[in-house]
């Protein structure tokens, strides 16, 4: 069964959505190796959505969401390890780029959240609620 293979809920859901988060983040993260900056953020943000948009990810955020005030160490080690990974990574390209001369802020991982939120909008609320 599967409690006797993975000991708890929590535990299946931990496997589950590492798995599922480090094949997503890598693949979000292959289009910025790109040499021209426009295509590698349009790329980024292609996949991003097509990969959010697929019904199996909008099911998994909503059982997070409804799991998260029952088990909050749980919600915040999957959030620190799928977006706020995903974010940290962005930012750490971005500050490549700026080094580079690429791009001018002063602040790589505001760049990146602001990014992620351009990209996203409320799109995934709207989901959520089914709007």
């Amino acid at each position: 069964t599967l409690y006797s293979r993975y000991g708890s809920k929590q535990e299946l859901l931990r496997r589950v959505m590492q798995r599922h988060v480090g094949h997503a983040t890598g693949a979000m993260l292959r289009a910025l190796r790109s040499d021209d900056l426009r295509a590698s953020l349009l790329q980024f943000a292609t996949d991003f959505l097509e990969h959010f948009n697929q019904p199996h990810v909008g099911q998994a955020c909503r059982l997070i969401a409804a799991e998260a005030a029952q088990f909050p160490e749980e919600a915040r080690t999957l959030y620190r390890h799928g977006a706020g990974a995903l974010t940290l990574h962005l930012a750490e390209w971005i500050e490549t780029v700026c080094m580079q001369g690429q791009l001018r802020h002063d602040d790589p991982h505001f760049m990146a959240e602001l990014l992620l939120s351009m990209i996203a909008g409320q799109d995934f609320d709207k989901q959520r609620f089914h709007t």
